[in-house]
This record gives structure tokens, C-alpha cells and sequence, in this order.
């Protein structure tokens, strides 16, 4: 496995848990050959589900750092995705 990809992942990880820690956040990724990986984080205020973060790439890396990009920008702004759940 390639180290870029490993170290991608790690800090992705490491900021996603550091943030579960503070807010109700569940992930979902998926990733396949034969289509573009997709990561979403969805946050629960209560009875309300919004997604926070919707990335979808070609490559699983790019899915990764992109994503990562929004956490941050979102533990800064506190924004969101504008997609609920019920």
C-alpha cells in the first residue's frame, strides 16, 4: 500500500475521532473500481441529521484529502451540506 495513501487516511482518521469527540458524527464511505469512492459524515443535533460532509472522487486519495479539507473548515465555521435525514 502506498505510504501517501496510509499517511492520508491516518490524519483523516485522527481528525474525524478528534471531532467525534465533540459532536454526534457517524461516516460512511464507499469505495469501488468501477466507481468514483464517495465519504459522507452526517452530525445529529438531537432528532435533526445533517450531512456536514459529502466528497465524491475518481481516486480514493483525493476522496480522502478533500474531505478532510471540509472537516476542518467545518470544526471552524460549523457548517454543513444543507442534506437532512429524517
Amino acid at each position: 500500500m502506498d505510504e501517501e495513501y496510509k499517511d492520508t487516511v491516518k490524519r483523516f482518521f485522527e481528525l474525524y475521532r478528534e471531532l467525534q469527540k465533540k459532536n454526534n458524527l457517524r461516516f460512511h464511505c464507499s469505495f469501488s473500481e468501477y466507481r468514483d469512492g464517495v465519504i459522507e459524515i452526517w452530525e445529529q443535533k438531537g432528532s435533526v441529521k445533517s450531512c456536514i460532509c459529502r466528497v465524491e472522487e475518481k481516486e480514493d486519495i483525493a476522496c480522502y484529502k478533500k474531505a478532510m479539507g471540509i472537516l476542518m473548515m467545518h470544526s471552524w465555521e460549523g457548517g454543513s451540506c444543507d442534506r437532512k435525514a429524517g
